[in-house]
């Protein structure tokens, strides 16, 4: 993990939002978003290898700024609400995989 606190680091997003105001921050996220899909898509492009590489990183990069975004939503938005739905929707994801496991022992 980073050498920043997250102390530090809620400290720093806290700062950042007061600085540029909360819709600008929501518009960065926006941004960062759509910057991370437009890099995705650019990898699954067919091309030289030393260019897959470059847009391998782009995407690397890419996710490292949502990321940074996404820790500043947590400020801009209900935190503890966004986690109660991200419990719910990976409760949701294990029990959809648990139905793919069952259905593969049944077609096995």
């Amino acid at each position: 993990m980073s050498d920043l606190k997250l102390i530090d680091r809620k400290s720093l997003y806290r700062r950042a939002i007061k600085q540029w105001g909360r819709q600008s921050q929501i518009e960065m996220i926006k941004e960062e978003c759509i910057e991370l899909a437009l890099a995705l898509q650019k990898l699954n492009r067919v091309g030289g290898r030393a260019l897959s590489v470059e847009r391998y990183h782009a995407v690397i990069d890419e996710i490292a700024d949502v990321e940074i975004m996404i820790e500043q939503a947590h400020h801009l938005f209900d935190s503890d609400k966004i986690q109660e739905v991200k419990e719910y929707k990976i409760k949701r994801l294990q029990a959809r995989l648990e139905v793919c496991k069952e259905s593969d022992k049944e077609e096995g």
